[in-house]
C-alpha cells in the first residue's frame, strides 16, 4: 500500500507539473480580447443564411436561448474588433452538435463559408470547450454568422466566442491548477476506500469509490484537464462530462441509503433514496448521451431529470438530522456547497440565465469541500461501526463464558 501511494503522489505531482507547464499566464499583456455573440436566432433545417442577412431575424436581447430547435444561429458584429486585429478562430463549450458552418459576411452581401462535421472540433486546454478555424476576415467583414446544426446545450450557445489566438481563450494558470488540486485531492479518498473495504466490507465504501471516481471523470472531462494530457473526440467529451455527474449523483444516493447509522432513515425514507439513485444513473444517464434523434428535448431532459436528485438528498439529511445522526451532519456539511452550485449549474444548462464556464469552478471547488468532509465522516463511521461490532463481539464472549 505504502508503494500504491509513492506512486499515485508522483502522478499527481506530474500532472500539477505538466498543467503548470501548459497552462497560460493570467496577465499577459499582449493577450487578445474574446468576442462574445451579439444577437442569436432559431430556425428549422431549410432556412438559407441569406435569409439572416438581415438584422430583423434575429434575437439581440441577450435572452430567450433556444437549443431544442433544428438550427441554432449566432451572429458575431466586426464592430466588436475595429481598431484590434480581426479574429482567426471560433470555440464555444463542448457539447454535441451535428454540423457547424461559419459565414464571413462583407459590406457588398457577399458570404464566404466554412462548414464543419462534429469530428472537426478541436478540444484544447482552455476548460471544456473546442476550437475551429474562421473563414477569412478582411477590413470588408460586417459580421460573422454562424450555423449550429442540431445543438444540444444552451451553453453551445453562450459560451461561444472568436478570438485572434487559441490561447486567448485559455483558462487562467490559478484555474487550472486548482482542477489540478481538487483532482488530486480526490485520489486520496480513493485510497482510504480502498483500505477500508479491506478491512470493513461495508456496500456504503463501494459506492463511496464509484462516486468519487465519477467526480474524478467530471473534473477531467467538464473542467478541460483531460485535453491538458489527450485529444479527444468532441463528441466523447461532451457525452462523458454529464454521464460523469449523473453517475456520481446516483452514487451518492445509493452511499447516502446506505452509509447513516441504523434508524437515522425512515425504511421508506431509505428506499426512495436508493431508487432516487437508480433513476439518476439510468435516465439523466441515457440523456446525457445526447443522440440526434432527442436533440429537441434531451438537454431540458437531462436537466429536469437530474434534479429531484437534489431535492431528495435534501429531505434525507433532513429527516436523518433531526433522528438525531450524527452520519447526516457530516455529510450535510459536505454536500450543501454542492447542491447550491449545481442547483445553479441546473439553472444555467435550461437557458434561464447565460454565464461564463468559468462558474463551474464553484462546482469543482465544493468538490473539493465535499471530498475533505466526506473523508472525515467515513472515517468516524468506520470507528462507530469496528466499536460496536468489538462491542458485541465483547458481549457474545461474555455469554459464551456464562453458559459455559
Amino acid at each position: 500500500m505504502g508503494r500504491l501511494r509513492l506512486t499515485i503522489r508522483l502522478l499527481v505531482a506530474a500532472v500539477l507539473v505538466a498543467l503548470g507547464c501548459a497552462a497560460p499566464a493570467a496577465a499577459d499583456s499582449d493577450a487578445g480580447q474574446v468576442f462574445a455573440p451579439r444577437c442569436h436566432a432559431v430556425s428549422d433545417s431549410d432556412r438559407r443564411v441569406e435569409a439572416m442577412i438581415d438584422r430583423a431575424a434575429w434575437n439581440c436581447t441577450g435572452t430567450g436561448w433556444q437549443a431544442n430547435q433544428p438550427v441554432a444561429w449566432l451572429r458575431f458584429e466586426a464592430a466588436d474588433w475595429q481598431g484590434a486585429k480581426a479574429p482567426r478562430h471560433f470555440f464555444t463549450r463542448t457539447s454535441r452538435h451535428e454540423r457547424i458552418t461559419i459565414y464571413s459576411l462583407d459590406s457588398g452581401g457577399s458570404l464566404r463559408g466554412r462548414s464543419f462535421a462534429e469530428a472537426d472540433g478541436r478540444p484544447f486546454a482552455a476548460g471544456p470547450v473546442f476550437r475551429l478555424p474562421l473563414p477569412l476576415v478582411t477590413s470588408e467583414t460586417e459580421a460573422l454568422l454562424v450555423r449550429i446544426d442540431r445543438p444540444h446545450s444552451i451553453p453551445l450557445l453562450t459560451e461561444a466566442g472568436v478570438v485572434r489566438y487559441p490561447d486567448d481563450a485559455n483558462r487562467s494558470l490559478q484555474e487550472m491548477m486548482l482542477l489540478a488540486l481538487v483532482l488530486g485531492m480526490l485520489v486520496l479518498p480513493l485510497l482510504f476506500d480502498i483500505t477500508f473495504f479491506v478491512v470493513l466490507r461495508e456496500r456504503f465504501v463501494l459506492f463511496h469509490s464509484v462516486m468519487v471516481v465519477a467526480m474524478m471523470g467530471y473534473v477531467l472531462f467538464a473542467g478541460g484537464v483531460i485535453s491538458v494530457i489527450v485529444s479527444l473526440p468532441v463528441a466523447l467529451l461532451a457525452i462523458l462530462a454529464p454521464l460523469c455527474w449523473a453517475v456520481g449523483c446516483g452514487a451518492a444516493l445509493l452511499f447516502l441509503s446506505e452509509f447513516l447509522e441504523r434508524g437515522a432513515m425512515s425504511r421508506r425514507m431509505r428506499q426512495v433514496t436508493f431508487w432516487t439513485g437508480c433513476w439518476t444513473m439510468a435516465v439523466p444517464g441515457f440523456f446525457a448521451l445526447q443522440l440526434h434523434g432527442t436533440q429537441a428535448f434531451d438537454d431540458t431532459g437531462y436537466f429536469l431529470t437530474i434534479a429531484p436528485s437534489a431535492v431528495v438528498v435534501s429531505v434525507a439529511l433532513i429527516h436523518a438530522i433531526l433522528r438525531g445522526s450524527r452520519s447526516a451532519k457530516f455529510v450535510a456539511a459536505a454536500w450543501f456547497p454542492l447542491i447550491l452550485t449545481s442547483m445553479e449549474r441546473l439553472i444555467r444548462g435550461l437557458g434561464v440565465y447565460a454565464g461564463p464556464s468559468s462558474l463551474d469552478l464553484m462546482m469543482f471547488l465544493a468538490t473539493g469541500i465535499e471530498v475533505v468532509v466526506i473523508s472525515l465522516a467515513i472515517a468516524d463511521r468506520f470507528l462507530a461501526i469496528r466499536n460496536e461490532r468489538d462491542a458485541a463481539l465483547t458481549e457474545a464472549r461474555m455469554l459464551e463464558q456464562i453458559s459455559t
